[in-house]
């Protein structure tokens, strides 16, 4: 039986037109990327200080939601991410504090995920650039690199450098 978030989102022409004899299902074309990413997480800071937990989970084998809480009020965001089969390349929608909305694009390189954007602020005619890198590490954790550039990617600021713990179940 097809994903059923593969037939919603992830892979809508299989699902309207049906697969292919032979033809490979949704959760093998997602590349395998951002599975690692699906969990109940501790967001800590770099000097081992709590600053959130996220919330990801699975909507499909393409398809991965994720709610992220910061500390005592701190803000929170959404983000849905997909699989896009055509492109080979995920795509992420990400809320950021009820206000924001950035789209993401990125793939994997190795085991490490790595999504960029362009932001535009007001009259801006010169985008904010963000790169983000999600790389798992051989104790289960996963480090969140978030950086932005002002100046078309001649300089890097880190914006958030954190790490995600895994949540005892």
């Amino acid at each position: 039986m097809m994903n059923k978030v593969c037939a919603v989102i992830g892979c809508a022409a299989l699902f309207f037109a049906g697969p292919p004899a032979g033809a490979a299902t949704c959760a093998s074309q997602c590349d395998g990327g951002f599975e690692f990413l699906v969990g109940d997480w501790f967001v800590k800071n770099r000097a081992g200080q709590p600053i959130a937990t996220d919330a990801v989970w699975e909507a499909g084998a393409c398809t991965l939601i994720e709610h992220w809480r910061g500390v005592n009020d701190t803000g929170d965001g959404l983000a849905v991410t997909t699989y896009r089969v055509r492109r080979r390349t995920w795509h992420r929608e990400a809320l950021i504090r009820s206000s924001t909305v950035i789209s993401f694009e990125g793939r994997t390189v190795g085991r490490t995920m790595v999504m960029a954007a362009k932001q535009y602020a007001g009259s801006s005619i010169s985008p904010t650039l963000h790169r983000i890198t999600w790389t798992p590490k051989r104790d289960g954790s996963i480090e969140e690199l978030w950086q932005v550039s002002n100046n078309g990617g001649a300089s890097w600021h880190t914006q958030f450098d954190e790490f995600l713990v895994r949540i005892a179940e």
